[in-house]
């Protein structure tokens, strides 16, 4: 099996030049297809969301009560998969200093990034400069960088150890900040701006646990493909089904009740596509299985419990089988441009507020997905992404730093 090519010289710096020839690994191609697939379902969750004529907006609601864990999770579980690969792929090559100061620094640009599009999420919520934080997708990934960064330096078991109490013990503490908050304590209220915030997409609680339990998984698939033998992935393709069943099904049996405004804290828990779904005059949805709900114990299993298992499925069809085709490609394309994607789609949302029924609304998103798809395409061939958020982002992240000076 050809798995392995030679990669060119590398030159650091550190008083002198040191030519370091380094065999470098094929690519997985399951990490930008996975990431392609969870883009794709971000972009039709956002436009139904934004799109759809007030009679048929139930159907995003009560399509995405289940389909939830295809976006958001999925997307912040790969970023932290890549984390760990763009980590460990340094290592021995690249001082640990600037290892460390280049996941920070990218981990603050999307910090920063998540800020400024709090200041549109919460101009009518709080005031500036509260209006900055906010635990929106972007804001938690720039974090989660940072976190992921510092998780790898515990032991795998270690990691599954805070990981799971960080699980168990998140709705309890949650709730008794939540209690602070609203009879005026001063710490309660700082606790809840730092934890849940007013933009509560992905809370920092329990999330962080991905940031323990992902990079596990992320170090298995690193290490199989730098051994890159059919034996190996077969192996992670099999630790990856057995967990991901194990997460979903404890996930699912603990998670059985079905809660709604009148046995949950309403903002706590975003129970906002159940009462969405609920905007249909057919029946009456009484409430979700708790482990439907974002931000409790329960769906944080099986969030990573999916995420564990589509990407198994994903890893077997384009790394193990080699499936290859026009639309795998397609796919993989998306996932490699997934964050310039993320950040951009929002911009046409405004022309199509309210606007359409289901007879138009899946040809619409369509076309508007493809056409995000032809945009990038395009900028990469004839403008090799100049100007680009991500290319945007690199020249801030690059201003500051020292040309490099080599001795002659």
């Amino acid at each position: 099996m050809e798995s392995k090519t030679l990669e060119e010289p590398l030159h650091l710096e550190n008083g002198k030049d040191e030519i370091i020839f380094k065999v470098q690994p094929r690519r997985l191609a399951s990490i930008d297809f996975i990431k392609g697939v969870a883009i794709i379902f971000i972009i039709l969750a956002h436009t139904s969301a934004a799109w759809f004529s007030p009679e048929w907006v139930f159907l995003h609601g009560i399509v995405y009560i289940f389909l939830d864990i295809m976006g958001p999770s999925l997307f912040i579980f790969l970023s932290a998969l890549s984390v760990v690969f763009s980590i460990n792929s340094k290592k021995g090559r690249i001082p640990d200093r600037i290892i460390r100061n280049n996941i920070f620094a990218r981990g603050s640009m999307l910090i920063l990034v998540g800020a400024l599009i709090n200041l549109f999420l919460l101009a009518d919520d709080t005031f500036f400069p509260l209006s900055l934080w906010g635990w929106n997708i972007i804001f938690f990934l720039g974090f989660s960088q940072i976190f992921c960064y510092y998780s790898l330096k515990f032991k795998k078991s270690t990691r599954i150890v805070i990981g799971l109490l960080i699980i168990i013990s998140s709705e309890l503490l949650r709730e008794l900040i939540w209690n602070l908050n609203v009879s005026g304590n001063l710490l309660g209220t700082i606790l809840f701006l730092m934890i849940d915030s007013y933009e509560n997409t992905v809370t920092f609680l329990p999330w962080l646990s991905i940031c323990f339990i992902t990079t596990i998984f992320g170090e298995y698939l690193y290490e199989a493909m730098i051994d890159g033998s059919n034996e190996v992935y077969h192996r992670l393709f099999n630790i990856f089904m057995v967990f991901g069943v194990i997460l979903v099904v404890f996930g699912i049996i603990s998670g059985l009740e079905v809660v709604n405004c009148s046995n949950i804290n309403c903002y706590l828990y975003r129970l906002n596509l159940y009462i969405i779904a609920n905007r249909q005059p057919f029946l009456e949805i009484i409430g979700v299985w708790k482990f439907l709900l974002r931000g409790t114990a329960s769906n944080m299993l099986y969030n990573m419990g999916t995420s564990l298992l589509v990407m198994g499925a994903g890893f077997y069809l384009t790394d193990i089988k080699r499936k290859d085709n026009i639309f795998i490609r397609m796919v993989k394309f998306y996932g490699k441009v997934s964050l310039n994607i993320f950040l951009m789609h929002y911009v046409w949302h405004p022309l199509f507020m309210v606007m359409f029924p289901i007879w138009y609304f899946p040809f619409t998103c369509l076309a508007y997905g493809a056409f995000l798809g032809f945009l990038f395409y395009f900028w990469m061939k004839y403008a090799n992404y100049i100007g680009t958020p991500e290319w945007l982002m690199g020249q801030v992240l690059s201003m500051g730093k020292k040309p490099n000076k080599r001795k002659k």
